[in-house]
């Protein structure tokens, strides 16, 4: 009985196509556990389970089959999101340096232009300087 209750628990999160199936042959399986023992079965019977046995093999290797296929495809989704949020990051951070080197070679502009200004009053001071001696 515990086989048969999980064989229904688990086809009920399978597609509707195959649950229709699953549950025919989830009342299949019920049935066959309720049986009476095999020495009280009838011989016409007997064979009936043999079938239901292979019945409920063959479901079990489709199940394991159609889990198997949804793994592997959910496992290449999850992959494929990781490569896309892997380049998405490397060209984050190639914006990043860009943005650096560009704020480093801003700086290196504006420290050079505070030079030339630096540069410029100092020459106009030692010049104001100069003509303030020469009248004097």
């Amino acid at each position: 009985l515990q086989v048969a209750a999980t064989c229904c628990s688990v086809t009920a999160t399978s597609t509707p196509a195959s649950t229709a199936s699953s549950s025919a042959r989830c009342a299949t399986m019920a049935d066959t556990t309720s049986a009476p023992p095999a020495a009280e079965v009838p011989a016409s019977e007997a064979g009936d389970a043999g079938q239901e046995d292979q019945d409920l093999s063959v479901f079990v290797q489709t199940l394991l089959t159609q889990m198997q296929s949804r793994f592997s495809q959910m496992s290449d989704a999850i992959v494929s999101r990781i490569d896309e949020m892997g380049d998405r990051i490397d060209g984050l951070e190639k914006s990043i340096a860009d943005l650096m080197n560009q704020a480093g070679a801003d700086a290196d502009e504006d420290n050079a232009l505070a030079d030339s200004r630096e540069a410029n009053e100092t020459a106009a001071s030692a010049q104001d300087e100069e003509v303030s001696a020469d009248a004097s």
